[in-house]
């Protein structure tokens, strides 16, 4: 979630009384690789996705992050459904932007996105203050 991306007060799914998620990828950890860092410049880290938060108005009521596995089960989840796409269309004029794709996929979660990515749900609730 960029900057300009932030959670606003309309616009959102809401849930009881005032209640806002966002789920977003974010930076697992404040001090990221620079490589890693120029190849993901909107994504911030889970202290600055709270002060965005906070800046639109709303408060953090809770977060539910995403473990390992998850991790592994939704990018798996990609891959499979790219290779199945392969397999089904041996002849599309796409195949080789689609082999791209997923090795590009691949790389970049095997190179750092598995140890510096992370991905929550927050439920934001306006803010009190």
């Amino acid at each position: 979630m960029s900057r300009s991306t932030a959670p606003r007060r309309s616009g959102h799914p809401t849930s009881g009384a005032g209640l806002r998620r966002r789920s977003t990828p974010f930076s697992a950890w404040d001090r990221t690789p620079p490589e890693f860092a120029r190849e993901w410049p909107d994504v911030l880290t889970g202290y600055e996705i709270l002060g965005t938060a906070r800046e639109a108005g709303f408060d953090v009521a809770a977060v539910v992050r995403a473990d390992g596995a998850d991790w592994d089960r939704y990018e798996s989840g990609i891959w499979q459904s790219v290779l199945s796409w392969l397999g089904n269309h041996p002849d599309h004029p796409d195949r080789d932007f689609m082999v791209d794709y997923l090795r590009r996929l691949q790389d970049e979660y095997f190179g750092y996105g598995r140890e510096y990515m992370d991905w929550a749900l927050f439920v934001l609730v306006p803010g009190f203050w």
